[in-house]
């Protein structure tokens, strides 16, 4: 403990947290769900992490995301920071701003599918390293999503190949 913050906390709480929940026999599915915020729980507490490693962490966890944000500010009051508590989180400000803007929070929000990857010749593994690769470009705000400008990269993808 230095300066009343218990450096590590999360690490050593996801460790002390597995072998409780092991020991009152919660399922698996809380088992990881609990872990996951135990672990996480202090991601960007600084507010310095890159805006498009937040984004991929919030589609890679969006199941847990808003009970992550609820635990953050829950974490933030019991420390008595009540000031510090009226800051929105910065994963909730992204993730709103996500939806606000058509960010697609998933492969399946994608406006084109496997379908439409596989109707411009692309096989198998390629058509999966495609749609996560449109996600990225959608995340990093590359590229609309929207289906014109998707297929659009497809057909140059495409074009590029056959040269």
């Amino acid at each position: 403990k230095k300066d009343g913050n218990m450096h590590k906390h999360a690490f050593y709480g996801e460790k002390i947290s597995r072998d409780i929940l092991k020991r009152l026999s919660f399922s698996n599915e809380e088992t990881k769900k609990t872990l996951f915020l135990v672990k996480n729980h202090m991601i960007d507490i600084n507010r310095n992490t890159r805006e498009i490693l937040l984004k991929r962490f919030i589609v890679e966890n969006l199941e847990y995301i808003p009970d992550l944000i609820a635990l953050r500010f829950a974490d933030t009051l019991g420390t008595g920071y009540f000031e510090k508590a009226r800051i929105p989180d910065r994963l909730g400000l992204i993730l709103d701003d996500m939806k606000k803007n058509n960010i697609p929070l998933s492969l399946k929000e994608l406006k084109i599918n496997g379908s439409d990857v596989l109707s411009f010749g692309f096989k198998g593994e390629q058509v999966g390293e495609i749609l996560n690769e449109l996600l990225d470009r959608c995340l990093r705000g590359e590229i609309k999503n929207n289906r014109e400008d998707l297929l659009m990269v497809c057909q140059a993808k495409k074009e590029k190949e056959t040269k």
